[in-house]
């Protein structure tokens, strides 16, 4: 069963030290301008086009600050992580760039682009249930296997999956100084009482 818990959100430090971390495996990625959402909300709106992102989407940032941050011990023993997609192709990159093994549980039924680009990245793939909400399940279930406890990598962990999909409102506030009132894609209220409000940064992204 997955535990019940409650998520408190990261730091301002968290999320510098996110930034210097993924620096090794994400690359920049354009920031365009909305004209139609600015339109339509009153004020600039930008998008931040992490589409673009190796793996296609932003999730690759915080899977990389999560497994960067495992000791050598739970880095030995590998990790398991459950998604649809995005997380899934995240955890399954960052891995490989660390020299890890990872399992990650699936649905039967994901779209095939993302179960061969998980694959394609090294990760052992395992179909297990309808819904993400089963392949979760199973995650927690069989994080524990013979050769010991492996890590569980959770797409809402705190101080480091959280601040690591973040870092890409970090590195908006680095471009020009500007700050943030709507973030969406985000977590508005993990920055919102650090920065001035002046604009809306839009994530582009999916689901999974």
């Amino acid at each position: 069963m997955v535990p019940e818990r409650t998520i408190t959100g990261p730091a301002l430090l968290d999320y510098q030290e996110a930034r210097d971390r993924v620096a090794a495996v994400v690359h920049p990625t354009p920031l365009e301008q909305s004209t139609a959402l600015a339109d339509v909300l009153g004020s600039p709106v930008y998008l931040k086009c992490e589409n673009l992102q190796r793996t296609g989407s932003y999730k690759l940032r915080g899977a990389y600050n999560r497994l960067s941050r495992l000791s050598e011990d739970e880095k030995a023993r590998g990790v398991v992580a459950a998604s649809a997609g995005n997380h899934a192709q995240g955890v399954a990159y960052a891995a490989r760039a660390l020299g890890i093994h990872a399992t990650i549980f699936m649905p039967v039924g994901v779209a095939l682009p993302k179960l061969q680009a998980t694959r394609h990245y090294g990760a052992e793939v395992e179909l297990v249930g309808a819904t993400v909400a089963g392949a979760l399940e199973a995650a927690a279930d069989g994080h524990d296997d013979c050769l010991g406890i492996r890590h569980l990598v959770e797409d809402l962990e705190p101080e480091c999956s959280l601040a690591g999909d973040d870092v890409l409102v970090v590195e908006r506030r680095d471009e020009d100084g500007t700050g943030l009132r709507g973030i969406l894609g985000c977590r508005e209220e993990r920055l919102s009482h650090r920065v001035a409000a002046q604009d809306h940064l839009c994530a582009v992204l999916a689901g999974g």
